[in-house]
């Protein structure tokens, strides 16, 4: 578990670390002060430091810590225990006879834990200060020496995307994605996006690749050199050594460079002799290549032989292609970014402690890395600010790729996804305008006809806004080098092998389904239960209803009460799901945090369905029958209730921020109160200073990104399904994520704590909840259109309406199922990066292309006496 590199220095708060002279200049800088969400003015400490661990301190030294055995098993791994207790022997007996109190066991593992931080193991940075009141110790690591990353990636394992360079270095082109229509357009400037291939980090690969171009480009000087001393345009050896150099794509990149260096030099030398030879050579070997790529040939047909030699020489020259500089000092990989040095951390923590059993079980009060205020601070005022100017901005992905690499793929395709829908949005957004004003204009016979057809446009829509986005969300996985990552992510250190496929692990699992089944079927039963008794007290108009001995009420407070109760049973099935469902999760023995989370996402959408459309789906479809409709008076309702739902939920997206941020002014408010005692009552001179660490140290911690994918998805549920009854839903829709994404921008850059950033291919089991609210909204819409919305609702025979809606209702799925299936998974642009990119993987691990010299074979006929009857020679009459 060691690496050979010197130890990791340790700094406190008075003395900064300093690596060495060089390092010295990146620290030491002098300290910027800004202000917090609230105010509050704070000093940047927190720029160099890639992690920070809040540590509680003891508060007595008698306090026996519970469970200390469990919380040492779940907490660290063997690779750090055993060495640990042949060490200390006396604190792990402590330990196993429940006799080590919170001080020893805080200062042990804060020991432990520094020495392996810094050591040989890791070797990492660390500093450490307490916090502004001295209640807790907040621990700062960072990961800086360039030799240590080397070595750590080597020995982890960590995905990197190779440079452009590279690509050319290989005779090969780093494929790009396609222009987008902004682009294309001139609105949008930004270059086009290279997609590189993402390769597993390895040093002796990387120095190996430099090596073989530095040989590459001494044997191409060998041959040119060979080839100008022998040159003969017309001889027939000279032509073959010229086509055997254009054969291979890495000898004909490297052949190209010097023979552009060189005739440069020609040029400054005036060599007039040499830069003929030179100019000969170039321009026939471009001629190899023009017959082989008639593009080529095209561009140059029409053109002078000096027009075609500046044509060519443009072609192989900077910036469209390297120099002999840059050839040699090409690199495979690019550098290691703050994001991937932040994953590199987070695996090799991983190898010794689990942070999130240490934070559970109390040792810790939270982990974060924190915010780089300088890079922060762009993005924060363009993406998460609520100034009304970004409030409008159009939802692109103008800094989706910003997001990745400050947040992590998590975010990023969470916000990817928010602004893809919102954008999808527009078209219908923009039709429900129209029909929203063609009331005054329409026919009221008519509009029957336009709700219809916008229905059927709604399910071709949602369809289609699942189809395309599965198609922009493969291409981000491609470009973000996160294809395969599902099968590649962390393990989860609670994840035992030995009972993947047990009938234990088996059982667990299917009684959670069991149990979100039975959540359902008990709030489905529970409310057609009391939607019968509120029948039956409508039709008893006289009764009076005793709950309680001496207590009665009339019909009409008993249907009222009996509505409370399906909400109030509705409520408390989804408190008790979302307290019960996460502790069973635990005990599935799932391999990774994605699987746990795909799992968690699937059950839980299953009950929320229940929680949040049950009362529309009353409304809708079940409410004429138990109480009856005076004329439209339930679609009136059905429609108010919608247009109250949206407004609801941006409120409740708003409070829910609100709530965060009066957590950290809680927080932060209590914290400055201390601050102000401990001035009165210290030395007047001494200045208590409130950092930037601390401050976030003081955030709530960022909950996950599950919450966020259930609001969204259950709007875009209740615009498919209802939007027939509401088109108009569809702009207030749009409105509402407009300023949801603001909201959740700003929150995620100035209210929570920045999350550690988690790799994830695509969206995950919220693509399979889009597919099923799918062909869920087709047949609603069908459902309302025939059963609820006139004229088809007046057909008086029920028969007839029930065959149409079979006939109807199957169409909009057909029609939905195939324009899922004309949008592939991947596009052709996907397929084409995807291709080129596996061809650049196999050259540069299969390194150079050799020359076949195989021992020669031997030839003999079979058949004795038939030697001569060979294909040439003619048949015997």
């Amino acid at each position: 578990s060691s690496l050979a590199r010197p130890r990791g220095a340790m700094a406190t708060e008075a003395q900064p670390l300093l690596r060495d002279a060089e390092s010295a200049l990146d620290i030491v800088r002098t300290p910027s002060t800004h202000k917090t969400i609230l105010g509050t003015e704070v000093v940047d400490d927190g720029t160099e430091w890639h992690l920070v661990m809040v540590f509680k301190r003891a508060k007595n030294t008698t306090d026996i810590v519970p469970k200390a055995a469990d919380i040492m098993q779940d907490a660290f791994t063997l690779r750090m225990v055993e060495p640990w207790a042949l060490k200390n022997p006396d604190f792990f007996d402590k330990v196993q006879a429940g006799t080590v109190t919170w001080a020893e066991f805080l200062d042990e593992i804060w020991q432990r834990l520094l020495a392996v931080l810094e050591g040989e193991a890791c070797g990492f940075d660390l500093g450490y200060k307490p916090d502004i009141v001295e209640e807790h110790t907040l621990l700062c690591v960072a990961l800086r020496d360039p030799a240590t990353i080397d070595q750590l990636a080597d020995r982890v394992g960590i995905k990197l995307p190779i440079t452009e360079i590279a690509y050319n270095v290989k005779g090969l082109v780093c494929p790009k994605l396609p222009l987008t229509l902004g682009q294309r357009l001139g609105l949008n400037r930004a270059p086009q996006r290279p997609a590189p291939v993402y390769l597993d980090y390895n040093s002796s690969r990387k120095g190996q690749f430099k090596d073989e171009a530095a040989a590459r480009l001494r044997k191409v000087e060998g041959e040119l050199d060979k080839l100008i001393a022998e040159w003969k345009p017309a001889d027939h050896k000279t032509q073959s050594t010229i086509r055997a150099l254009m054969r291979s794509e890495d000898t004909r990149a490297a052949v190209m460079v010097v023979l552009v260096n060189r005739l440069r030099k020609d040029e400054l030398c005036a060599d007039q002799a040499s830069r003929q030879k030179h100019e000969e050579i170039f321009n026939k070997m471009n001629e190899v290549l023009e017959v082989a790529n008639a593009d080529l040939a095209y561009e140059l047909s029409g053109m002078t032989p000096e027009e075609c030699l500046q044509a060519r020489l443009q072609r192989w020259s900077p910036p469209n292609f390297l120099d002999l500089e840059t050839y040699r000092g090409a690199d495979l990989y690019n550098d290691f970014t703050h994001l991937s040095v932040l994953r590199l951390m987070k695996k090799r923590l991983a190898q010794f402690v689990d942070l999130a059993a240490l934070e559970k079980a109390g040792v810790i009060e939270g982990y974060f890395p924190p915010h780089d205020f300088a890079r922060l601070k762009g993005l924060a005022e363009e993406w998460g600010s609520l100034h009304p100017k970004n409030l409008i901005q159009w939802p692109g992905n103008q800094h989706l790729d910003q997001v990745r690499n400050y947040f992590g793929e998590e975010i990023a395709f969470l916000f990817d996804w928010l602004s893809y829908m919102t954008r999808m949005l527009l078209f219908p957004a923009v039709l429900s305008i129209g029909i929203f004003v063609s009331r005054w204009f329409v026919d009221d016979d008519d509009m029957p006809v336009v709700r219809v057809a916008f229905s059927i446009m709604m399910c071709a829509w949602v369809a289609f806004l699942t189809a395309s986005y599965h198609q922009v969300s493969t291409t981000w996985t491609i470009v973000w080098g996160m294809l395969g990552f599902t099968d590649r992510a962390e393990v989860r250190s609670s994840y035992e092998p030995k009972l993947r496929g047990s009938v234990r692990e088996g059982v667990i699992r299917l009684a959670h389904w069991f149990l979100a089944f039975a959540f359902v079927a008990e709030t489905i039963y529970a409310a057609a239960v009391i939607t019968s008794f509120r029948a039956h007290t409508l039709h008893h108009a006289n009764r009076r209803w005793h709950l309680l001995p001496g207590i009665s009420i009339d019909n009409i407070a008993a249907s009222k009460l009996a509505g409370m109760a399906v909400t109030l049973n509705i409520k408390l099935m989804d408190i008790v799901w979302s307290l019960i469902s996460p502790k069973i999760a635990e005990y599935e023995n799932w391999r990774t945090d994605i699987d746990l989370g795909n799992s968690q996402v699937t059950k839980s959408f299953m009950v929320k369905c229940v929680v949040y459309y049950y009362p529309f789906f009353y409304l809708a479809f079940v409410r004429d029958m138990v109480e009856g409709c005076n004329g439209r008076e339930c679609m009136h309702e059905l429609r108010v209730n919608l247009a109250v739902f949206i407004v609801t939920h941006i409120v409740t997206v708003i409070v829910n921020v609100l709530m965060q941020i009066g957590k950290t002014w809680y927080n932060e408010y209590t914290v400055m109160q201390k601050v102000k005692a401990m001035r009165k009552e210290s030395d007047k001179d001494k200045l208590v200073k409130y950092t930037y660490l601390q401050a976030q140290a003081a955030r709530p911690p960022y909950a996950g990104d599950t919450d966020d994918y259930m609001e969204v998805s259950i709007t875009l549920g209740f615009i498919s399904m209802f939007s027939v009854v509401f088109p108009f839903l569809a702009f207030l829709a749009f409105l509402s994520n407009m300023l949801e994404m603001r909201i959740l921008a700003f929150r995620m850059c100035r209210v929570v704590q920045r999350p550690m950033p988690r790799g994830q291919e695509g969206i995950g089991a919220w693509m399979s909840v889009m597919r099923f609210l799918t062909y869920l909204s087709c047949v609603t819409s069908v459902g309302l259109c025939i059963f609820e919305l006139r004229p088809l609702k007046d057909i008086p025979d029920e028969r007839v309406k029930l065959g149409a809606f079979i006939v109807a209702e199957h169409t909009m799925l057909v029609l939905a199922y195939l324009v899922g299936k004309a949008i592939p998974p991947k596009s052709a642009a996907n397929e084409r990066i995807t291709e080129s990119n596996d061809d650049a993987v196999a050259r540069i691990l299969g390194g150079d292309t050799q020359k076949v010299e195989a021992k020669s074979g031997r030839r003999r006929c079979l058949q004795p006496g038939s030697e001569d009857l060979i294909p040439g020679k003619a048949v015997a009459k």
